[in-house]
């Protein structure tokens, strides 16, 4: 007697453990379902397995809740867009050499669209040092998303554009010449280019970070005047300068 009392009770707990571990969606008419969920998509459905092993499908405007009292929301599936506007912003640091070797900040942010589920197309602009030079990029970048509609995907960027200096306080690494009545020495912008392998990773529905590693090239032009002994004169030389970087950065995605 005392063992079938004994195996009663632990027959009531283990039920009793079981109906807790379970999700319970509760709809608008007082009903409910018990279960385990599979997929909740916000806006859309709810998903379920249930206790009898059914999976049953229930549209998300009639449900009220998806929790219980120990288990916290059914897991919300994220969806990738396969058609979508998105905002792509990061903060990179630039490694290399051009007049010296130094190490520098860049900050970028892209807009554009998103198609086919792992194509992007965008255009960007940003801030960026060079040396102790400021420059302002304006540029096009695609991207290809190697994991389609995957929301944890590798992809491969390119980037080509130009970028305008806003600060001259480098202008060369010679003494500067100044001739009067004659166009001072300074740097210019130039051509860039890019490109970059990376990882992108959704944490919700339409936001998400990115995380790259890439090449980037910027051209930059000095004119100054040099010193020409044998005939006692100054003469204009431009100077053109491709300055290479190991860039790598850190960004969030918007949709």
């Amino acid at each position: 007697m005392p063992y079938r009392i004994f195996a009663i009770v632990v027959f009531a707990l283990l039920t009793a453990s079981q109906l807790q571990a379970q999700d319970v969606i509760k709809f608008k008419n007082g009903s409910f379902v018990r279960g385990t969920g599979v997929e909740y998509i916000q806006g859309s459905h709810v998903r379920i397995k249930t206790e009898e092993g059914v999976y049953k499908t229930f549209p998300a405007d009639q449900i009220r809740s998806t929790r219980n009292s120990r288990t916290p929301h059914i897991k919300e599936a994220i969806t990738v867009p396969t058609r979508s506007f998105y905002n792509h912003t990061t903060l990179g640091m630039m490694f290399g050499r051009g007049y010296y070797f130094s190490v520098n900040p860049s900050f970028q942010m892209v807009n554009g669209y998103q198609f086919g589920g792992r194509y992007q197309v965008g255009a960007g602009m940003g801030m960026e040092l060079f040396e102790d030079d400021l420059y302002l990029p304006t540029f096009l970048e695609t991207k290809v998303f190697l994991n389609k509609d995957r929301c944890f995907s590798p992809f491969i960027g390119l980037q080509a554009g130009y970028a305008t200096l806003l600060s001259n306080r480098n202008p060369m690494y010679y003494d500067l010449i100044l001739i009067p009545g004659e166009e001072e020495p300074r740097n210019r912008g130039g051509l860039l280019g890019g490109v970059q392998i990376g990882l992108r990773n959704y944490t919700k529905q339409d936001f998400g970070y990115v995380f790259s590693i890439g090449y980037r090239m910027q051209q930059s032009r000095s004119w100054y005047y040099n010193y020409l002994w044998e005939v006692d004169s100054y003469y204009g030389v431009q100077e053109n300068l491709v300055r290479n970087r190991v860039e790598v950065r850190f960004g969030i995605y918007f949709h």
